[in-house]
């Protein structure tokens, strides 16, 4: 790699280890890194760290971790598991049960206030049919009353 003049350089970082500002194949300047290496290094001190590493032995281990974590994580984990003694048909018969039970209740709020609004619509039933009744009879009376009075007054 060449080192750039310090007027050709956009970065900040020395000359001798800028890795950014490189030369292209046509000698021109460019302040990027080839496709390869396009992401961000960061500073100086972290640049590469995972060639920091370099012996065989210390890949070898390296990819040895990585292996025992992946397994590490495809492990069966322990599955939960129900109180000894308890059945799980018997678990869903009692919440069944405590299911209907419930329902009943409710069936049976719905019935007993069914069962009011019709007492209460009988009650008004009964009470429109004798004031309609009421209500004939004083008409009935008056029609009885001018007919006596008409013959009455026929008379005199």
């Amino acid at each position: 790699m060449a080192v750039l003049p310090e007027a050709a350089r956009v970065c900040a970082c020395p000359a001798d280890t800028c890795i950014r500002a490189t030369w292209t194949p046509r000698g021109e300047q460019t302040h990027h890194l080839p496709i390869a290496f396009s992401r961000d290094l960061g500073d100086g001190d972290a640049r590469m760290s995972y060639l920091k590493n370099s012996t065989f032995q210390d890949r070898a281990t390296a990819s040895l971790e990585a292996k025992k974590a992946l397994l590490a994580k495809m492990k069966v984990k322990p599955t939960v598991t129900a109180e000894p003694g308890t059945d799980r048909a018997t678990i869903k018969a009692n919440e069944l049960a405590e299911l209907r039970a419930k329902r009943e209740i409710e069936r049976a709020e719905r019935r007993r206030v069914q069962a009011e609004q019709d007492a209460l619509k009988r009650e008004i039933e009964a009470f429109n049919a004798e004031t309609a009744e009421l209500e004939l009879r004083a008409a009935q009376k008056a029609a009885r009353d001018a007919r006596y009075a008409a013959r009455k007054q026929r008379r005199k």
